[in-house]
């Protein structure tokens, strides 16, 4: 099944242009239809201190939060009609990552911003990415805050270890792999991998992916447990990748968060796009 049908969250963030680009970009070369997500976080304060900041100043943050949406669609707008793609514009107001969950089951895939602790809070959830890949059901390409550096899709890194969540992002992003120049197949094992782990060369996969008429390639390569990240990031940069696409959240989620893992060092250090499947 192709990728015909994409929703990018927009809001009014320093790095929403670069992401906004991005995905106009890969709507393009999908031949895809973009829909843009604005979600309006109104102001919650207790009772006190709305009644002391008074009726007006709230008003006015509010008033001043619609202006951000409508300079946000303006942009959106303007850079999808200068593309020649098909696009919608969607505002609604609430939770984001609730409302984005809610969304995205009709659409083919998400794109989000990585996060950014210097973001307003009104601005982004500094928990989207995670909610969203855990929830959707639906693959989510992370965006740096810097955006793509060259076109998505030509070269794709896969990380693969032969689990469900890794075989669900392979399928999930077949209709990339396909259209790719080159993809590969990396494998990453450690003193610390169980021994089924030790047998998985990335062959296999490598064989089924061929079948699609995939140009592919399978390494493995040996690392440290902690160092499992910094190994997928310096691979995808020797190689010249332009994205990753890997399951998320492979441990329990509060394990990762706690003691570190793969996904949450991959989603804070990520310098190409990352995509991820749950």
């Amino acid at each position: 099944m192709a990728i015909k049908d994409i929703l990018v969250h927009v809001d009014s963030s320093v790095h929403a242009e670069a992401r906004v680009t991005a995905a106009v970009e890969l709507a393009k070369t999908q031949g895809a239809h973009l829909s843009g997500l604005y979600v309006i976080s109104p102001p919650h304060l207790p009772g006190y201190i709305e009644a002391h900041l008074g009726e007006n100043i709230v008003a006015e943050r509010v008033t001043a939060l619609s202006e951000m949406a409508k300079r946000a669609e303006i942009a959106f707008t303007k850079a999808c009609a200068d593309s020649a793609i098909e696009f919608q514009w969607n505002q609604t107001q609430g939770d984001l990552a609730e409302n984005l969950i809610r969304h995205v089951r009709y659409y083919d895939m998400a794109i989000v911003g990585q996060r950014d602790a210097s973001e307003d809070p009104q601005v982004g959830s500094d928990q989207l990415p995670d909610r969203l890949v855990l929830s959707a059901g639906r693959p989510v390409m992370v965006m740096p805050k810097e955006g793509a550096s060259k076109p998505l899709g030509r070269k794709i890194l896969i990380c693969w270890d032969a689990s469900r969540l890794a075989t669900r992002a392979v399928n999930d992003t077949l209709p990339l792999l396909e259209e790719a120049d080159k993809v590969f197949v990396l494998v990453v094992d450690t003193k610390e991998s169980a021994e089924n782990m030790r047998n998985v060369t990335g062959a296999n996969i490598a064989k089924h992916l061929a079948r699609h008429g995939i140009s592919v390639e399978a390494r493995k390569v040996t690392a440290k447990e902690h160092a499992i990240g910094d190994t997928i990031l310096s691979k995808a940069v020797e190689t010249g990748c332009d994205c990753i696409v890997m399951g998320g959240w492979g441990h329990q989620r509060w394990r990762e968060m706690v003691l570190g893992g793969v996904t949450k060092h991959m989603l804070k250090h990520m310098s190409i796009p990352v995509i991820m499947s749950h």
